[in-house]
């Protein structure tokens, strides 16, 4: 095993999901909220989908907001600071147009959380999961005719009657770069909600909970 280093945890994606009661929003709607928010939050290109469907708000390098009939999804692949930073933003966004949207209730939250963890010692991430957590027999890339270029798990922690929540966990190696771990959680929250101020509640439990996995297996 190797130390936990909480601080060397590296933003990698964020991608946060509000689900409402599908709703017809009108294209002047959202052709409003896009020229109100290109600005402030560095979009740069609208595209609306056909039949009324919603609307793509795209910036660069994998920054977007998708307004649709049921949902709207934040992503943010590469201009991440941190997720504190991720957060701020994203509410900010969010409490604008949900308030223009004005759904009488959100359903449910999806969040995904994505970092990377340099390993301290020198093995490669792909040994250090076989070493670590899984046996698998030297004789699988020979029985298979193909070599094994790496090895993962995926850990489903399901709602309680007390934390009415699902978290799945994806730990593997970043292929780019082995010496270093992918680590992954995607919260699933089910109990409706009417205040905002749960989103954020919701993101931070995703990504306190992917750094008290990494905490309690490393």
């Amino acid at each position: 095993m190797t130390s936990y280093l909480p601080d060397h945890l590296i933003p990698l994606n964020f991608v946060t999901e509000i689900i409402y009661p599908r709703r017809q929003i009108q294209n002047q709607t959202l052709i409003d909220l896009f020229n109100a928010l290109s600005g402030p939050y560095g979009f740069l290109n609208l595209k609306l989908l056909p039949e009324g469907k919603g609307a793509l708000f795209a910036g660069q390098k994998g920054h977007r907001c998708e307004i649709l009939e049921d949902k709207t999804i934040v992503r943010e692949d590469t201009n991440v600071i941190s997720f504190e930073n991720y957060c701020e933003t994203t509410m900010a966004l969010l409490e604008k147009i949900l308030g223009e949207l004005a759904p009488p209730v959100f359903v449910g939250q999806q969040n995904i959380v994505r970092m990377l963890y340099p390993l301290s010692s020198a093995r490669a991430a792909n040994q250090f999961l076989m070493e670590s957590f899984l046996h698998v027999p030297d004789s699988l890339g020979q029985a298979l005719g193909r070599p094994l270029a790496g090895i993962g798990l995926r850990l489903v922690f399901p709602p309680t009657q007390k934390t009415p929540n699902e978290f799945q966990l994806r730990i593997e190696p970043f292929f780019r770069d082995q010496t270093q771990l992918f680590v992954e959680n995607m919260g699933r929250f089910f109990p409706p909600f009417r205040d905002l101020k749960e989103i954020r509640e919701r993101l931070a439990a995703t990504y306190d909970f992917l750094k008290a996995s990494l905490q309690a297996m490393l």
